[in-house]
């Protein structure tokens, strides 16, 4: 999924991610997408490793947000993790 124009104009193409930890092997792009709904969502990217998505955000206060709104909910009936992703080096 990307966006080419946000809440606050258009997308710079900086994303704040969140990796979602423990993720139900049968989860698509839909699901991420629906568990995300009224998020400001600029992509969805699955890992070679399966259970865990990256999902980028378009701005930090996005970031927390859902961290903080949605640490303790299911996807496909399964308790994940959101969490900050670790910057990449």
């Amino acid at each position: 999924m990307s966006v080419s124009a946000g809440k606050n104009g258009p997308w710079n193409g900086k994303t704040f991610d969140v990796i979602v930890k423990g993720l139900h092997y049968n989860a698509t792009e839909s699901d991420v997408k629906d568990f995300f709904k009224g998020f400001l969502v600029v992509r969805v990217n699955f890992p070679k490793t399966k259970g865990i998505v990256f999902v980028g955000l378009e701005s930090q206060a996005e970031q927390q947000r859902a961290v903080s709104t949605l640490k303790k909910r299911s996807i496909l009936g399964r308790r994940v993790a959101v969490e900050l992703a670790k910057p990449r080096a």
